[in-house]
């Protein structure tokens, strides 16, 4: 996702070394990581060698200290009861950043201004059994760009034991009031 002055690529994912180490009692719900947007795009496109970009973590109110891979990040949201898959999108409507989590089962909702600092997740229900991967998807001409209504879509799972032959692609309706 483009970062609020349209600069930089954020990722944002789940970080096994939350302080360094490799301990899964360090794992963040969320963190992030940045590249110039203008270096990446190069790199894979304008450039006769594609190559990769190094992207740096955040890290203690700092960008300039982690390296994306093998650097320690901050968990953006660390009293969250959610962690999961990540969504995160720009919304329009909110003049702010939507997140969705899921954790297989259940879906949360979080907000932030600046990417960065994040409300606590609230629970929007639960899909499962086994309810996976959700994408919010927006009605206007970018879909990635939310509105006051969007979709988000997810993989739902029976635990009949069939795995994917009697999976599903559905969808929820979010809408801001």
């Amino acid at each position: 996702m483009l970062s609020p002055d349209g600069k930089y690529f954020y990722l944002y994912f789940p970080d096994w070394i939350a302080n360094g180490t490799l301990h899964a009692t360090t794992t963040t719900n969320v963190s992030v990581a940045r590249a110039l947007a203008a270096s990446v795009l190069s790199a894979a496109f304008g450039s006769t060698r594609p190559h990769t970009v190094a992207f740096e973590k955040f890290y203690e109110g700092s960008w300039h200290l982690q390296p994306g891979i093998g650097g320690a990040s901050t968990d953006l949201n660390p009293t969250s009861a959610y962690r999961g898959y990540l969504d995160i999108h720009y919304n329009r409507a909110l003049q702010r950043y939507v997140m969705i989590i899921s954790d297989d089962t259940t879906f949360a909702y979080a907000e932030s201004v600046d990417a960065l600092n994040w409300t606590v997740p609230t629970q929007l229900g639960v899909f499962g059994p086994i309810a996976a991967y959700p994408t919010a998807v927006g009605f206007e001409d970018d879909p990635h760009i939310l509105g006051n209504s969007y979709y988000v879509y997810f993989t739902h799972l029976p635990t009949d034991g069939t795995g994917w032959t009697n999976g599903k692609v559905r969808r929820l309706t979010l809408s801001c009031p």
